[in-house]
């Protein structure tokens, strides 16, 4: 046998490292065949993780530079394409990750560093077994340390002050309380979020006097100006009429960066039985494409009552 491979010739902090690595590729091979956002890269860093972490739990001196690599790369590489995508959270924990593998795997740790890197590395991997659990159909337990939002999610929204309804599409949208949806736009009537992907609906209701008319192309204008006023940079997509049972409705579409973050917003604009409606449909810029359609099945949803 070769003295590189021996078994013995590994440090217990690779090898353990490698049971990570192996833990995380499962996850992700789990991810591939659920609902919700797909990991970057898609099957190749599973298959990796597979090959890598199996290789360092049999004792296989040789892979432990490639481990490092592989941990070097993902540091730098996925941080930054989470970064990029405006996904801050996943950037963080991908950082928190890496950082734990080496603790491991580095040189010949010590018990106080194994035990550092290991419940660093537990921590992330419990965050993913959950997300992949919650993905699966069951219920998110991260959700119940929101107080802003509703325990389970809802398949329809009807409104809290007004006679509407809208239905939810795609999986697990969640309605925000109205105190936490009031504060953060004192006009919201309803506001259902999805919070893996950072994506919101939200239902902006106003009452007119007896009498008033309401002209669309005008209200699509105060809609624009007012968007254009609140980010540092604006643009707007495309806007014209909407099919809907609700005469004369309007969709429109911008993208817009607020408070440093890349935004694409929809607006569904209705007026009918004394008030006017916009159905506000937004998310990162980056996952926007997987939610349009979802996006504008709400929007087309939206019936009076």
């Amino acid at each position: 046998m070769d003295p590189t491979d021996a078994p013995e010739s590994l440090p217990l902090g690779s090898r353990l490292a490698g049971a990570v690595l192996v833990i995380n590729g499962l996850f992700v091979v789990a991810e591939l065949f659920l609902p919700g956002p797909r990991a970057i890269g898609g099957p190749l860093p599973a298959a990796i993780d597979l090959v890598v972490g199996g290789s360092l739990i049999l004792g296989l001196f040789r892979w432990r530079q490639i481990a490092v690599v592989r941990i070097g790369l993902g540091a730098l590489l996925l941080t930054g394409l989470n970064a990029v995508r405006g996904e801050y959270l996943s950037a963080g924990l991908q950082l928190a990750f890496s950082a734990a593998l080496l603790l491991l795997i580095l040189g010949k740790p010590g018990r106080l560093r194994i035990a550092g890197g290991l419940v660093l590395a537990a921590a992330i991997l419990a965050l993913e077994g959950i997300g992949v659990y919650a993905a699966a159909g069951g219920h998110n337990p991260l959700l119940a340390l929101r107080a802003d939002l509703a325990p389970t999610s809802v398949d329809t929204v009807d409104g809290a002050q007004f006679a509407y309804r809208l239905r939810a599409h795609g999986p697990r949208w969640y309605l925000r309380t109205d105190a936490a949806a009031r504060k953060d736009n004192p006009l919201a009537d309803r506001w259902i979020t999805q919070p893996e992907r950072d994506a919101h609906v939200m239902v902006i209701a106003e009452k007119l006097e007896p009498g008033t008319e309401i002209d669309m192309d005008k209200l699509v204008k105060v809609v624009v100006d007012n968007a254009k006023a609140a980010s540092t940079s604006f643009r707007l997509v495309s806007q014209g009429p909407l099919k809907s049972a609700i005469p004369n409705a309007r969709l429109v579409r911008t993208e817009a960066t607020i408070q440093a973050m890349d935004m694409t917003f929809y607006y569904g604009l209705f007026s009918a039985k004394g008030a006017v409606f916009q159905v506000v449909c937004f998310a990162p810029r980056a996952a926007f494409a997987e939610l349009d359609e979802h996006f504008r099945a709400m929007i087309d949803s939206f019936e009076l009552r």
